[in-house]
């Protein structure tokens, strides 16, 4: 994390992780489709040693850079412009190297502008996620003959954009939080029961009062 200026943050993170089977490991493969199992039940046959192969699941590289910017409006109102790119390497979903089941290398960028208002009550979002589009192997499964050697793909998301609003009612998340611990150390059990004597407080506010009944629900709930 670097705090450029004032306004300005910026941060990331990086990771390098060569992994390889270092020793002799024969390992049986019965989702081999030119080698049926159902033809060739020897174990020998569909065996394979997978010394030096890539670590199952494992990405050589990633990183992720983010940064961040704080623009000051009148009236105390501020915009933040958020961005943020994620790459991963390749990486194999099976101890064999099969490039059937391997995941190419990705990259993704996001990017927000969000405006809040003075009291910081409202804000309103604006994002693209997934910027150029690049749709990539999550997870890739593969079945053996009784499944007629089915490959599955779990995928990232396409690109997406749109608007948040966000509201908070609430003015003072200290207090809130006092009643809660409160509320769970001295009235659990009986919450509902002792409900009208804590929400008569004269000094609650009546969003305050809406918020600590809203809590006594999910706790009646659970």
């Amino acid at each position: 994390l670097w705090l450029a200026t004032d306004s300005l943050t910026l941060g990331g993170n990086f990771s390098y992780t060569p992994s390889k089977y270092t020793e002799s490991l024969l390992v049986s493969d019965s989702s081999r489709e030119d080698v049926p199992e159902s033809l060739y039940p020897e174990f020998d046959t569909l065996t394979e040693d997978i010394k030096g192969n890539q670590l199952l699941q494992v990405p050589e590289g990633k990183f992720t850079a983010w940064g961040s910017y704080n623009i000051p409006m009148n009236g105390g109102a501020d915009l933040e412009l958020f961005g943020v790119y994620s790459w991963t390497d390749e990486v194999f979903y099976s101890p064999f190297e099969a490039q059937a089941e391997k995941a190419e290398a990705y990259g993704r960028a996001d990017l927000r502008a969000t405006w809040s208002s003075p009291n910081d009550n409202w804000a309103v979002s604006a994002f693209v996620n997934n910027i150029f589009d690049d749709v990539a192997n999550l997870q890739i499964l593969r079945q053996s003959e009784a499944e007629f050697y089915r490959h599955n793909s779990g995928t990232t998301l396409p690109r997406a954009y749109g608007m948040e609003f966000r509201y908070k009612y609430y003015k003072s998340r200290k207090r809130l939080r006092y009643r809660v611990e409160y509320l769970i150390s001295h009235h659990y059990k009986n919450a509902l029961t002792n409900s009208r004597r804590l929400l008569s407080v004269a000094t609650y506010s009546e969003s305050d009062r809406a918020d600590f009944f809203l809590l006594l629900c999910y706790i009646a709930l659970t």
